[in-house]
Protein backbone atom coordinates (compact mmCIF):
# COMPACT_ATOMS: atom_id res chain seq x y z
CA UNK A 1 0.00 0.00 0.00
CA UNK A 2 2.53 2.01 0.91
CA UNK A 3 4.29 1.70 -2.26
CA UNK A 4 1.21 2.39 -4.29
CA UNK A 5 1.03 5.65 -2.62
CA UNK A 6 4.21 6.87 -2.85
CA UNK A 7 4.04 5.98 -6.85
CA UNK A 8 1.16 8.43 -6.89
CA UNK A 9 2.51 11.05 -4.89
CA UNK A 10 5.92 10.62 -7.72
CA UNK A 11 3.51 11.30 -10.09
CA UNK A 12 1.24 14.39 -9.26
CA UNK A 13 3.63 15.83 -6.83
CA UNK A 14 6.79 14.49 -7.82
CA UNK A 15 9.66 13.02 -6.05
CA UNK A 16 10.58 14.61 -3.11
CA UNK A 17 7.21 14.94 -1.98
CA UNK A 18 7.26 10.68 -2.49
CA UNK A 19 10.74 10.75 -0.86
CA UNK A 20 9.43 12.30 2.48
CA UNK A 21 6.58 10.29 2.59
CA UNK A 22 8.19 6.75 2.06
CA UNK A 23 11.16 7.56 4.07
CA UNK A 24 9.80 7.13 7.72
CA UNK A 25 8.35 4.04 6.45
CA UNK A 26 10.77 1.82 5.40
CA UNK A 27 11.85 -0.64 8.13
CA UNK A 28 14.13 -0.67 9.94
CA UNK A 29 15.97 -3.85 9.27
CA UNK A 30 15.07 -3.61 5.17
CA UNK A 31 16.92 -0.35 5.82
CA UNK A 32 19.53 -1.49 7.64
CA UNK A 33 20.23 -4.55 4.86
CA UNK A 34 19.60 -1.70 1.94
CA UNK A 35 22.36 0.43 4.12
CA UNK A 36 24.76 -2.30 4.21
CA UNK A 37 24.33 -3.17 0.39
CA UNK A 38 24.96 -0.03 -0.72
CA UNK A 39 27.91 0.32 0.87
CA UNK A 40 29.11 -2.25 0.03
CA UNK A 41 28.50 -0.86 -3.91
CA UNK A 42 29.59 3.03 -2.97
CA UNK A 43 32.75 1.47 -1.88
CA UNK A 44 33.50 -0.20 -5.52
CA UNK A 45 32.23 2.80 -7.09
CA UNK A 46 35.32 4.77 -5.09
CA UNK A 47 37.68 2.07 -6.23
CA UNK A 48 37.69 -0.08 -2.56
CA UNK A 49 39.29 2.15 -0.53
CA UNK A 50 41.49 0.34 2.44
CA UNK A 51 39.76 0.56 5.38
CA UNK A 52 41.36 2.50 8.74
CA UNK A 53 42.02 0.80 11.59
CA UNK A 54 44.79 1.19 13.39
CA UNK A 55 44.02 -0.05 17.17
CA UNK A 56 44.96 2.85 19.06
CA UNK A 57 43.01 5.27 16.55
CA UNK A 58 40.23 3.27 16.51
CA UNK A 59 39.35 3.60 20.14
CA UNK A 60 39.73 7.54 20.67
CA UNK A 61 37.13 7.34 17.66
CA UNK A 62 34.81 4.64 19.11
CA UNK A 63 34.87 7.06 22.42
CA UNK A 64 33.94 9.88 20.52
CA UNK A 65 31.34 8.77 19.11
CA UNK A 66 29.76 7.35 22.25
CA UNK A 67 30.09 10.88 24.08
CA UNK A 68 28.42 12.21 20.69
CA UNK A 69 25.82 10.09 20.78
CA UNK A 70 24.75 9.53 24.36
CA UNK A 71 21.51 10.45 25.09
CA UNK A 72 20.80 11.02 21.53
CA UNK A 73 18.40 8.09 20.65
CA UNK A 74 20.37 7.36 17.81
CA UNK A 75 20.07 3.18 16.20
CA UNK A 76 21.96 1.35 18.56
CA UNK A 77 23.31 -0.77 15.30
CA UNK A 78 25.04 2.80 14.37
CA UNK A 79 28.48 2.09 12.51
CA UNK A 80 31.26 5.12 12.18
CA UNK A 81 34.08 3.91 9.88
CA UNK A 82 37.27 5.23 8.24
CA UNK A 83 38.52 4.74 4.79
CA UNK A 84 41.97 6.04 3.24
CA UNK A 85 41.01 8.61 0.60
CA UNK A 86 42.25 11.62 -0.73
CA UNK A 87 38.23 13.52 -0.43
CA UNK A 88 37.70 15.44 2.56
CA UNK A 89 34.18 14.32 3.19
CA UNK A 90 32.00 11.76 4.77
CA UNK A 91 29.12 9.63 3.34
CA UNK A 92 26.02 9.18 5.59
CA UNK A 93 23.80 6.20 4.05
CA UNK A 94 21.04 4.52 5.14
CA UNK A 95 21.16 2.27 8.19
CA UNK A 96 23.05 4.10 10.46
CA UNK A 97 26.10 3.67 8.65
CA UNK A 98 29.13 6.51 8.19
CA UNK A 99 31.51 6.46 6.07
CA UNK A 100 34.23 8.95 7.12
CA UNK A 101 36.94 9.52 4.30
CA UNK A 102 40.81 10.06 6.06
CA UNK A 103 41.77 13.39 4.36
CA UNK A 104 38.77 14.70 6.46
CA UNK A 105 40.34 14.49 8.87
CA UNK A 106 43.59 15.25 8.20
CA UNK A 107 42.45 18.83 7.26
CA UNK A 108 40.64 18.97 10.64
CA UNK A 109 43.20 21.13 12.67
CA UNK A 110 41.58 20.40 15.88
CA UNK A 111 39.49 17.26 17.14
CA UNK A 112 36.58 19.97 17.74
CA UNK A 113 36.18 20.46 13.95
CA UNK A 114 36.16 16.76 13.06
CA UNK A 115 33.66 16.10 15.44
CA UNK A 116 31.51 18.79 14.48
CA UNK A 117 31.47 17.47 10.88
CA UNK A 118 30.97 14.06 12.59
CA UNK A 119 27.98 15.47 14.50
CA UNK A 120 26.66 17.06 11.70
CA UNK A 121 26.47 13.60 9.63
CA UNK A 122 24.90 11.62 12.74
CA UNK A 123 22.17 14.56 12.02
CA UNK A 124 21.55 13.39 8.77
CA UNK A 125 21.31 9.50 10.46
CA UNK A 126 18.71 10.83 13.09
CA UNK A 127 16.61 12.76 9.95
CA UNK A 128 17.06 9.28 8.01
CA UNK A 129 17.96 12.36 5.42
CA UNK A 130 20.26 9.45 3.73
CA UNK A 131 17.18 7.26 2.82
CA UNK A 132 15.09 10.32 1.77
CA UNK A 133 17.86 11.56 -0.51
CA UNK A 134 18.47 8.21 -2.33
CA UNK A 135 14.31 7.68 -2.80
CA UNK A 136 14.56 10.94 -4.36
CA UNK A 137 17.98 10.25 -6.44
CA UNK A 138 17.12 6.80 -7.32
CA UNK A 139 13.95 7.85 -8.63
CA UNK A 140 11.73 5.23 -9.98
CA UNK A 141 14.31 1.89 -9.36
CA UNK A 142 13.74 2.66 -5.83
CA UNK A 143 10.22 2.74 -6.09
CA UNK A 144 10.14 -0.03 -8.67
CA UNK A 145 12.19 -2.40 -6.39
CA UNK A 146 9.92 -1.88 -3.41
CA UNK A 147 6.73 -2.75 -5.40
CA UNK A 148 8.41 -6.24 -6.46
CA UNK A 149 9.35 -6.40 -2.67
CA UNK A 150 13.69 -6.94 -4.26
CA UNK A 151 15.58 -3.66 -2.49
CA UNK A 152 18.66 -5.59 -2.24
CA UNK A 153 18.67 -7.58 -6.14
CA UNK A 154 22.10 -6.37 -7.73
CA UNK A 155 20.89 -4.45 -10.21
CA UNK A 156 18.91 -2.51 -8.02
CA UNK A 157 22.01 -2.23 -6.05
CA UNK A 158 24.02 -0.75 -8.87
CA UNK A 159 21.76 1.85 -9.54
CA UNK A 160 21.24 2.57 -5.76
CA UNK A 161 25.06 3.08 -5.46
CA UNK A 162 25.14 5.53 -8.17
CA UNK A 163 22.42 7.54 -6.70
CA UNK A 164 24.13 7.51 -3.19
CA UNK A 165 26.96 8.76 -4.52
CA UNK A 166 25.49 11.76 -6.30
CA UNK A 167 22.24 12.60 -4.42
CA UNK A 168 22.50 15.36 -2.57
CA UNK A 169 20.84 17.03 1.00
CA UNK A 170 18.37 19.96 0.35
CA UNK A 171 18.99 23.09 1.66
CA UNK A 172 16.87 22.97 5.07
CA UNK A 173 18.19 19.31 5.96
CA UNK A 174 21.50 20.83 6.10
CA UNK A 175 20.43 23.67 7.72
CA UNK A 176 19.08 20.98 10.37
CA UNK A 177 22.14 18.44 10.62
CA UNK A 178 24.15 21.83 11.48
CA UNK A 179 21.81 22.52 14.57
CA UNK A 180 21.93 18.74 15.65
CA UNK A 181 25.69 19.25 15.63
CA UNK A 182 25.74 22.42 17.42
CA UNK A 183 23.28 20.69 20.03
CA UNK A 184 25.21 17.44 19.99
CA UNK A 185 28.58 19.37 20.43
CA UNK A 186 27.10 21.34 23.07
CA UNK A 187 25.93 18.34 25.18
CA UNK A 188 28.91 17.06 24.93
CA UNK A 189 31.25 19.56 25.78
CA UNK A 190 32.61 20.35 22.72
CA UNK A 191 33.47 23.83 20.56
CA UNK A 192 30.22 24.01 18.23
CA UNK A 193 31.45 26.53 16.00
CA UNK A 194 34.75 24.52 15.67
CA UNK A 195 32.09 23.23 12.50
CA UNK A 196 31.93 26.54 10.65
CA UNK A 197 35.36 27.06 10.71
CA UNK A 198 35.53 23.30 9.37
CA UNK A 199 33.29 24.14 6.49
CA UNK A 200 34.86 27.59 5.66
CA UNK A 201 38.29 25.60 4.91
CA UNK A 202 36.86 23.08 2.64
CA UNK A 203 34.66 25.86 0.35
CA UNK A 204 38.23 27.70 0.14
CA UNK A 205 39.93 24.40 -0.73
CA UNK A 206 37.49 23.87 -3.08
CA UNK A 207 37.52 27.26 -4.40
CA UNK A 208 41.35 27.01 -5.32
CA UNK A 209 40.48 24.35 -7.60
CA UNK A 210 37.10 25.47 -9.07
CA UNK A 211 36.91 29.23 -9.65
CA UNK A 212 33.40 29.31 -9.59
CA UNK A 213 32.49 27.02 -6.63
CA UNK A 214 32.26 30.06 -3.96
CA UNK A 215 30.03 31.67 -6.02
CA UNK A 216 27.76 29.22 -6.63
CA UNK A 217 27.74 27.90 -3.00
CA UNK A 218 27.11 30.72 -1.06
CA UNK A 219 24.98 28.73 1.14
CA UNK A 220 28.69 28.07 3.17
CA UNK A 221 28.81 31.42 4.42
CA UNK A 222 25.24 31.41 5.32
CA UNK A 223 25.67 27.89 7.28
CA UNK A 224 28.92 29.16 9.12
CA UNK A 225 26.89 32.50 10.21
CA UNK A 226 24.05 30.52 11.25
CA UNK A 227 26.32 27.38 13.10
CA UNK A 228 28.43 30.88 15.09
CA UNK A 229 25.66 32.72 16.49
CA UNK A 230 23.94 28.93 17.21
CA UNK A 231 26.59 27.93 19.58
CA UNK A 232 27.53 31.09 20.89
CA UNK A 233 24.46 30.27 23.23
CA UNK A 234 26.06 28.21 24.97
CA UNK A 235 30.00 28.15 24.40
CA UNK A 236 31.93 25.79 26.78
CA UNK A 237 35.52 26.64 25.80
CA UNK A 238 36.20 22.89 26.40
CA UNK A 239 37.75 20.15 23.95
CA UNK A 240 36.57 17.22 22.87
CA UNK A 241 39.43 15.48 23.20
CA UNK A 242 42.98 15.63 24.75
CA UNK A 243 45.44 16.68 22.50
CA UNK A 244 46.96 13.11 22.77
CA UNK A 245 43.67 11.82 21.74
CA UNK A 246 43.48 13.76 18.68
CA UNK A 247 47.03 12.77 18.01
CA UNK A 248 46.08 9.04 18.23
CA UNK A 249 43.33 9.89 15.53
CA UNK A 250 44.97 11.17 13.50
CA UNK A 251 47.04 8.30 13.19
CA UNK A 252 44.43 6.16 12.01
CA UNK A 253 45.30 5.35 8.29
CA UNK A 254 48.82 5.02 9.39
CA UNK A 255 51.75 4.81 6.40
CA UNK A 256 51.02 6.01 2.62
CA UNK A 257 47.98 4.46 0.54
CA UNK A 258 49.61 2.01 -2.54
CA UNK A 259 48.22 4.25 -5.18
CA UNK A 260 45.81 7.11 -5.30
CA UNK A 261 42.59 7.01 -4.71
CA UNK A 262 39.96 8.61 -7.49
CA UNK A 263 38.58 11.58 -6.47
CA UNK A 264 35.31 11.78 -5.33
CA UNK A 265 32.76 14.02 -7.25
CA UNK A 266 29.86 14.52 -4.99
CA UNK A 267 26.60 16.06 -5.63
CA UNK A 268 25.61 19.30 -4.86
CA UNK A 269 24.65 18.58 -1.48
CA UNK A 270 26.76 15.74 -0.70
CA UNK A 271 29.63 17.80 0.48
CA UNK A 272 29.69 18.40 4.78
Amino acid sequence: LAAGVAILLAVAFGLPVAAGFLAPLVPDGVEARLGAAVEGQVLDLMGDPPACADPAGRAVLDRLVARLVSGRGLPSDLAVTVRRHNTANALTLPGARVVVLSELIAKARSADEFAGVLAHELGHVALRDPTRALIQASGTSFLLSLVLGDLTGSTVIVALGQAALSAGYSRDAERAADAYSVATMQAAGGDAAALATMLERIAKDDAETDPDFLRTHPFTRERAATIRAQAAAAASGRRILSEAEWAQLRRICPGAPDKPAPKLRPGPGRRV
